[in-house]
């Protein structure tokens, strides 16, 4: 991960703890069955929107909610991917997004299940391939953009600190859209 990368990432866990301390202090007094959880959200998938089955994703993510209220930070990848045996036989480089998002949505709880949509304000860093320079190799043209990011999330949760469930991700920005469909683990005081 580049510096870059990682100072955005601080930004934005800054950012999602400002709003959930907003919450809190926002509300005058806390109610006794108020329901507070935090967990963290990895899983690995498909790209949903490209026509081709040789991009993969992996997310991971951190949510807090309180009551009906979900406040995530979540990083999500979207990559070309192709198993090469000896010599190349697709194009350098891989195209590739990736997404880093603060969002807020709303949950609902109904037995062992757990489902919540959110929405949010994203930063893509793109690397697209641009000029064919010899071969299979192109030129790399990166890309940073702003998006908006959504996310529904829905899981089974057997026990208190265990997830497992499906997640749809994506981001709508102006230079190239995606979305994944992703298989979820979910770890925490859920």
């Amino acid at each position: 991960m580049t510096h870059k990368c990682v100072r955005i990432s601080l930004v934005l866990v800054g950012l999602w703890l400002c709003a959930v301390e907003c919450l809190a202090s926002a509300t005058n007094h806390i109610d006794s069955t108020s329901q507070t959880s935090t967990w963290l959200n990895i899983g690995f998938g498909w790209n949903i929107f490209s026509g081709s089955s040789d991009q993969i994703c992996g997310r991971i993510g951190i949510s807090h909610q309180r009551d009906d209220n979900v406040f995530t930070i979540r990083s999500l990848h979207v990559e070309e991917f192709a198993l090469s045996f000896g010599e190349p036989r697709f194009p350098s480089p891989a195209e590739k997004e990736t997404d880093f998002a603060v969002l807020y949505g709303r949950s609902l709880h109904a037995g062992s299940g757990y489902n919540a949509f959110s929405i949010g304000l994203g930063l893509v860093n793109s690397v697209h391939r641009g000029a064919l320079l010899y071969g299979l190799n192109y030129e790399t043209v990166r890309i940073t953009s702003l998006g908006v990011s959504l996310d529904i999330q829905m899981f089974l949760t057997p026990c208190r600190y265990f997830g497992l469930g499906i997640s749809l991700a994506g981001n709508l920005n102006p230079t190239r859209s995606f979305g994944a469909f992703i298989l979820c683990l979910q770890l925490g005081d859920i």
